[in-house]
């Protein structure tokens, strides 16, 4: 079941937007794409994300893909999946209840309970940005911010490691390949 919310002023919408059921806990997940917010039920959510992710990490992939084929340099796929990775700025593409848990371990400690060196420096990021989220609208509280950072802001790179996106990216064409066979 999807709500979908037109606005082209995202955070005028997200702040006026109820998402939580008195306390803490998030009653519907927040996805931002383009002009569109979509709130979803909690289960489908990391599909979906996970789905959204994967079709923007495409596009930044093929545009990458592109400019090195019309340029002199020869097309190297682990240099385009470097580059895809560097260059892409994604939306955060995370569950609301992941991001608060992680959220609330970092703002007592100061830390992110993770290990692995992507997923830490994208949650250390996605904490500065709720932390100045935070300072900036004195009003909000920490769930708030969150949902606003998880709207609005955008990642300064994808983070997957390199091996993941070449698992992902022969993925994606492996179903697209499945998917246009079975339509013949």
């Amino acid at each position: 079941m999807h709500y979908r919310l037109q606005s082209t002023r995202r955070t005028d919408t997200l702040a006026n937007t109820n998402l939580c059921n008195g306390g803490n806990q998030p009653i519907v997940n927040l996805i931002s794409t383009k002009n569109t917010l979509i709130f979803e039920k909690m289960e489908n959510a990391k599909t979906h994300m996970r789905h959204l992710r994967d079709r923007e990490f495409l596009a930044v992939y093929r545009q990458v893909a592109q400019e090195m084929m019309q340029g002199k340099e020869p097309f190297v796929r682990r240099e385009a999946i470097r580059r895809t990775l560097e260059r892409g700025k994604p939306l955060y593409y995370l569950s609301y209840n992941r991001t608060y848990t992680v959220m609330l371990r970092y703002m007592s400690t100061g830390d992110v309970p993770l290990k692995a060196r992507q997923q830490r420096a994208m949650w250390l990021e996605i904490g500065a940005a709720v932390k100045r989220e935070m300072a900036e609208h004195p009003e909000l509280t920490m769930p708030q911010a969150i949902a606003r950072v998880l709207a609005t802001a955008h990642a300064s790179r994808f983070y997957l490691s390199e091996a993941y996106a070449y698992k992902l990216l022969y993925r994606i064409v492996h179903e697209r390949r499945q998917a246009a066979a079975n339509k013949h």
